[in-house]
């Protein structure tokens, strides 16, 4: 190749010059594939320069199948698809892109995602935040989506869109920090101090914090946490009595253990004293003064401290030389470019704000990126770079200006990662209309490479998100409150909780739209079925909790309520939770229904008929729809495990019908009334590959137990069980015929409600973990410690001081762990009545 280079530029060489670019072209062609497509596209970047001086239309051709080739992936994807990002964010900067754009966009995302070995240096949740500059309500749709194909972790994901979404005013601080309450893997106090920075109503500031108070105890956290947490109380003037216990939750950091295999030189109160001994006569403003000082330093042996090196320099700088000391860095020939990172960062904050060093900053980056330019476009490189030198907007367009200006006098761009960095960093220098024609033709080039049916498949309206950034919020909620993970829907509910609490009507008005007529393949896989009704007996679950506090945000959507209690379709916890908030708003405003409409309201749930006792234990009589002969018995469905025995049985018993009775009428719910069709008589999931491989065997359950995981047929199974029991309830009387049931429909029913009599949830009744900590966590444990319990222990658990008072637990639960030790602890006492030992 450098032959070829020479042979066109020298006359002499000219008559060799086609036969060696032949030569070249050929062996090119036939590279191992083992060496990957950057090799490939450096050499044909290479031989492109080498022929530019002769022909330019041939060196375009060979720069047009070097592009060629780095479009395949290999391992400059990940750099590739910075340079995208960079473009999408120029883009979207000019004003939000169409729906469409954003589904390319992260379809591509995903491709790169699905492509790279590991994701240490692939950003998948910013990839996210950049979905949402380019469409807000896209982002959502499109997270629900992964959400359901268990793309990524959708903690991560939601949290980087929650912020995103959060600093730019797109939704209120209320409503981000109710989504929390779901899987959210980010700093809670953070994420909490920035909605209540932004939250004007001082009351929603303490309920936001309320609810990070209550979580934190919940769970038992201690330590530093909760000087943050008093830090936030203070700035915003919020209280909260759990501060009262600040020192106990704060507790006995553990001390950190210190060995050290040497004494640095510069470590320690005497390291400006020994810097003086060995740099007394140096002047650190010269050229040869620095050099001489970087010299004894590596001429020192043992462990050497480089960044207190470069500390004690800086304290030699004023404010009259600070701009010729970095002056002297920039342009140093003998610096590389980390000593010269080292030398930024320890550079005195009282000299940056300087108008002096001010002024002159721009000037000294560019000439630090002239330097090493490839060091600021490379992605694996620059971030790392930029948080030393400053990420603000002078400096990155100083980087900017001379990163353009050494790269286009050099060869720089021999180097694909150089190339797809350069694109990325300069993209801000052309017009918005071809950056738009930019960000189109690249998604092409990954599209190339994307099968018809990858992920969700091709764009298509049925994807369109709604247009409104609430709904789309709403949206994704509506996602999780159907999800076949019950700690997803839970968490869910607990968001719907969080929002009404915090006085959020728009967002509540558009979740119970979503229940009444939204469709929901924005927010689902096209493969896989959306459980609605999950998500309408979790909202409803999580409205009737709501309504029995306050009936303010739900009382407007009154008849909506009474027409799904009465006149939707059978279904007995649905219905009955719905019945629950229209009897609230009853009781808050009597004028909202008419008498005869509260009554049927109140008998929601509950036989019309008398309750008669069985002639015999064994009795049995056929349901109205068998007598009549309305059974289609050529129907066959299998349903989930364990479901005609300890599901169906059950309920037929509390009508001493036929448990084979009842699953004939589940059969028809499935294949009549709902109209759903099946290729054999089993339920096959489509989102069974998601779970076969999980260890914890979510999916399974036996008996009549609950799975984690409600797969499809489990699904069906239950919702349909629920329809038959509202229909048996409406047509037949409960026959009394065990001895050990006061009531029968109502000791079935408990099995399967999702609150408490009261209307409450198992976690309002969930204290806060003690506050303080077992000893022997602040104490050294070895082997035998699980041995050395003694009276002490148990006294320690039973009795517990504060403020003057002693107190004596006389119920509890809890665990202490600490570095693979842990403690069970189980107090029960008859000191109170039963009913009240857990109040």
């Amino acid at each position: 190749m450098r032959a070829l280079r020479s042979a066109n530029r020298n006359s002499r060489l000219q008559p060799i010059a086609d036969t060696l670019e032949e030569s070249c072209y050929q062996t090119l062609q036939i590279v191992d594939e083992e060496e990957g497509p950057v090799e490939n596209a450096n050499g044909l970047i290479l031989l492109s320069r080498a022929v530019l001086t002769s022909s330019e239309a041939d060196a375009e051709v060979y720069f047009e199948k070097a592009i060629e080739v780095v479009s395949r992936f290999g391992d400059e994807a990940v750099e590739r698809w910075e340079a995208v990002v960079s473009i999408a964010k120029y883009c979207a900067s000019a004003g939000s892109l169409g729906p469409d754009q954003a589904y390319r966009f992260m379809r591509c995302a995903e491709l790169i995602g699905n492509n790279v070995t590991r994701e240490k240096h692939w950003d998948r949740d910013a990839a996210m935040a950049t979905c949402f500059h380019l469409c807000p309500t896209s982002a959502f749709a499109i997270a629900g989506r992964w959400n359901d194909r268990a793309i990524g972790r959708s903690g991560r994901m939601l949290a980087t869109l929650l912020e995103t979404a959060l600093n730019a005013n797109a939704i209120s601080p209320s409503s981000a920090w109710a989504v929390s309450a779901l899987p959210f893997d980010y700093d809670l106090v953070c994420f909490a101090s920035q909605c209540i920075a932004k939250e004007t109503d001082s009351e929603k500031q303490q309920l936001i914090f309320n609810d990070l108070v209550t979580d934190y105890r919940q769970r038992g956290v201690t330590g530093n946490e909760w000087q943050a947490i008093d830090k936030l109380a203070r700035t915003h003037g919020i209280h909260h009595e759990a501060l009262e216990q600040l020192e106990l939750l704060i507790g006995k950091e553990k001390e950190e253990e210190t060995s050290s295999s040497g004494r640095s030189l510069y470590k320690g109160e005497n390291a400006h004293a020994s810097c003086e001994e060995l740099y007394d006569d140096i002047d650190f403003l010269s050229d040869d003064g620095l050099r001489n000082a970087l010299e004894r330093f590596e001429a020192l042996e043992g462990p050497r401290d480089f960044e207190g090196l470069w500390q004690f320099v800086t304290s030699k700088v004023s404010n009259a030389n600070a701009v010729k000391y970095l002056t002297l860095i920039a342009n140093s020939e003998y610096l590389d470019l980390y000593e010269i990172r080292t030398a930024l960062r320890t550079f005195p904050d009282r000299l940056k704000k300087k108008l002096g060093v001010q002024k002159a900053w721009p000037s000294i980056v560019k000439t630090i990126a002239e330097r090493y330019p490839d060091d600021f476009v490379r992605c694996y490189h620059r971030n790392g770079v930029l948080k030393d030198i400053g990420i603000d907007g002078i400096t990155l367009n100083a980087v900017r200006e001379g990163v353009l200006k050494s790269l286009s006098e050099s060869n720089g761009l021999e180097s694909a990662s150089t190339f797809y960095g350069f694109a990325g960093s300069c993209v801000q220098e052309i017009a918005m209309e071809e950056a738009e024609a930019l960000f189109d033709f690249a998604l092409t080039r990954f599209e190339l490479h994307i099968e018809n049916d990858y992920a969700d498949g091709p764009w298509r309206a049925k994807l369109h998100p709604p247009e409104q950034i609430t709904a789309s919020l709403t949206g994704y909620i509506w996602g999780c409150l159907a999800s076949p993970e019950a700690n997803e829907r839970w968490c869910a509910a607990h968001v719907v909780r969080r929002l009404y609490q915090l006085g959020c009507q728009q967002e509540i008005d558009e979740l119970i739209s979503w229940m009444c007529s939204r469709h929901v393949e924005a927010f689902i896989s096209s493969n896989h079925p959306f459980y609605n009704l999950h998500a309408k007996q979790y909202l409803l679950v999580a409205l009737a909790r709501c309504a029995a506090d306050n009936v303010a945000l739900v009382a407007k959507h009154s008849q909506t309520f009474c027409d799904i209690a009465l006149h939707g379709e059978a279904h007995i916890l649905i219905q009955q939770y719905a019945a629950a908030i229209a009897l609230a708003i009853a009781r808050a405003t009597p004028t909202a229904y008419k008498p005869d409409i509260v009554k049927q309201l109140q008998q929601v749930g509950k036989t019309p008929f008398s309750v008669e006792t069985a002639k015999d234990y064994y009795e049995k009589r056929d349901t109205p729809w068998h007598e009549q002969g309305n059974i289609d018995k050529s129907l066959d469905l299998s349903f989930g495990y364990d479901f005609d025995c300890y599901w169906f049985e059950p309920l037929a018993n509390v009508f001493t019908v036929p448990g084979k009775q009842v699953k004939e009428l589940a059969t028809e719910v499935v294949l009549k009334d709902w109209q759903l069709s099946f290729a054999e008589r089993y339920i096959r999931d489509p989102r069974q590959e998601l779970w076969k491989n999980r260890r914890d065997r979510s999916t399974s359950h036996s008996h009549s137990s609950y799975p984690k995981t409600d797969d499809y047929g489990f699904y069906l199974s239950y919702h349909a069980m629920m329809t038959v029991a509202a229909k048996l309830l409406k047509a037949m009387p409960v026959i009394h015929s065990r001895d050990w049931h006061d009531d029968e429909w109502q000791d079935w029913l408990d099995r399967h409600l999702l609150t408490q009599h009261d209307g409450c949830w198992l976690a309002d009744r969930r204290d806060f973990m003690p506050a303080v900590s077992r000893q022997w966590l602040n104490d050294k444990t070895d082997n035998d410690w699980c041995w050395q319990i003694c009276p002490k222990d148990f006294l320690e658990v039973l009795l517990f001081e504060q403020q003057g008072q002693t107190w004596l637990n006389v119920a509890g639960s809890w665990n202490e762990y600490r570095d693979g030790h842990n403690e069970s602890i189980d107090i029960s006492s008859k000191l109170v009545p039963s009913w009240a030992s857990s109040s």
